[in-house]
C-alpha cells in the first residue's frame, strides 16, 4: 500500500516539476525585452513557487539541516528582486527588471536540482514527474496563449478588418503578410518572441496581440516594432479591403 509520505512528495514534486517546466518554456520563448515582461515576472514567480515547496518535502523528509540551504536560494532570489526594482525605474536601462526575474527564476531552478539530487532517495520522483511536466504544461500553454486568438479570426469580418502577420528576420527588414486564418500564423507549440506578431487593423485604427495578456491592444511603444509600420498597414487595408 502506498504510504501517506510517498503521496505527499510525489504531490509537492508534480506542483515543482510544473514550476520548473513553465520556467523552462519561458527561457525558451522570451529573450527579455521589454514588452515581455508579463513572461518574465511568471517565471520569477514559479522560481518563488520551487522554494516555497522545498520546504515542504525537507519537512516531510526529516532533513532539517537543508533549511538553512533552502533559505540561502530564498535570499539569493530576493537579493534579484531588489535589483530588478531598482532596475525597473526610467533611465536604468531597457529590460526594466526582465532579466533580473530571469536570474531569479534560473535560481529556482537550480533550488529544485540541488533539492532532487541532495534528497538521493527522491531523485526517480523528481526527475519522472519533470519528464512528464514539461510536455503538458507545452500544451496547456499553447492551448491557453492561442485559444482567444483562435476565436479572434473566427469572429472578424474580411471586409471591414484586416489580421497581418508581422515577422522580424535575424537580416533585412519587417515582413508583413494579411492572413485570414489562424492556421495561416504557423506558431508552432514555443510561442514567443521569436513568434510572429500580429496586427488588427479596422477602419484607421491598429491593433497589436500581446500574447500574455491574449487580447488586441494599441501598439506601444516598448513593442520592438516602428510606429510607422502601423500607418502602412491601414494604408495597405483601405487599398486592399476585403478578401484577395
Amino acid at each position: 500500500m502506498v504510504s501517506k509520505i510517498f503521496l505527499l512528495r510525489t504531490v509537492v514534486w508534480l506542483a515543482m516539476a510544473v514550476a520548473a517546466s513553465l520556467i523552462i518554456y519561458i527561457f525558451f520563448c522570451v529573450d527579455d525585452k521589454t514588452w515581455a515582461a508579463q513572461a518574465a515576472s511568471t517565471a520569477r514567480n514559479a522560481g518563488y513557487l520551487i522554494n516555497l515547496f522545498a520546504f515542504v518535502l525537507i519537512l516531510s523528509s526529516g532533513q532539517f539541516r537543508l533549511f538553512g540551504l533552502n533559505i540561502f536560494f530564498l535570499l539569493l532570489m530576493l537579493v534579484c528582486a531588489v535589483f530588478g526594482l531598482i532596475d525597473a525605474f526610467p533611465g536604468t536601462g531597457g529590460r526594466y527588471g526582465n532579466q533580473w526575474a530571469d536570474i531569479s527564476a534560473g535560481i529556482g531552478l537550480l533550488n529544485y536540482l540541488a533539492m532532487s539530487l541532495i534528497l538521493h532517495e527522491q531523485w526517480t520522483i523528481a526527475f519522472t514527474v519533470l519528464g512528464g511536466a514539461f510536455p503538458a504544461v507545452t500544451l496547456g500553454t499553447y492551448v491557453a496563449l492561442t485559444s482567444p486568438l483562435e476565436r479572434e479570426f473566427a469572429d472578424i469580418d474580411p471586409e471591414s478588418t484586416c489580421m497581418y502577420r508581422i515577422e522580424q528576420p535575424d537580416v533585412g527588414g519587417i515582413k508583413f503578410d494579411r492572413i485570414y486564418s489562424f492556421s495561416e500564423l504557423n506558431l508552432g507549440f514555443f510561442i514567443g518572441e521569436h513568434s510572429p506578431r500580429v496586427a488588427k487593423i479596422k477602419g484607421d485604427d491598429a491593433y497589436l496581440w500581446r500574447y500574455a495578456a491574449r487580447e488586441f491592444s494599441r501598439p506601444f511603444r516598448g513593442s520592438s516594432l516602428p510606429s510607422d509600420l502601423f500607418s502602412e498597414l491601414v494604408r495597405n487595408c483601405t487599398i486592399h479591403p476585403g478578401k484577395i
